[in-house]
């Protein structure tokens, strides 16, 4: 019985997590079935089942996203652990990446980069790699604030 009692409460979690996630549960948004809108901040990009003007600093676009209402649990796992994804966001990785050379250029520094995956509804990081498109189809999405850190090659250690 209570093993009955526990599933009937952790469907009503996710249900309730999942209608949260569409932009339906918004009583300002008029576009109707499940739809992501897609914000953006600084060159990053992302989709967000909300319809704010500004979402943590992202500004919304005009632009909407109809994904399958099958995946709302993944785009609510994304919104919660503040994952991009590195597709939506590849000018922002790649001028990244140049600034990073570019200024290391010469120096024993050199940038590293993370992405993560999500499996069985665990995020989980992918090891540090020269560049995230090295790795984007298996762990297709990075982090914002943890991007790249940098390396000292002498020495091996984190700056």
């Amino acid at each position: 019985m209570k093993l009955n009692i526990h599933k009937k409460a952790l469907t009503a979690l996710l249900a309730t997590s999942i209608s949260l996630v569409g932009c339906h549960s918004s009583k300002d948004c008029e576009i109707e079935g499940y739809h992501l809108h897609r914000y953006e901040k600084s060159g990053l990009v992302r989709y967000l089942g909300c319809d704010f003007s500004n979402f943590q600093g992202y500004e919304k676009t005009d632009q909407v996203w109809y994904p399958l209402e099958e995946d709302s649990y993944l785009h609510f796992l994304e919104m919660r652990n503040n994952l991009l994804k590195i597709e939506d966001n590849e000018l922002y990785i790649k001028d990244v990446e140049r600034i990073n050379e570019e200024r290391l250029l010469g120096k024993s520094l050199h940038p590293i980069y993370r992405a993560y995956k999500i499996d069985q509804n665990k995020v989980i990081p992918s090891s540090w790699v020269d560049s995230l498109f090295e790795i984007e189809e298996e762990y297709p999405y990075f982090k914002e604030e943890e991007l790249y850190e940098v390396r000292d090659l002498e020495r091996n250690l984190q700056k």
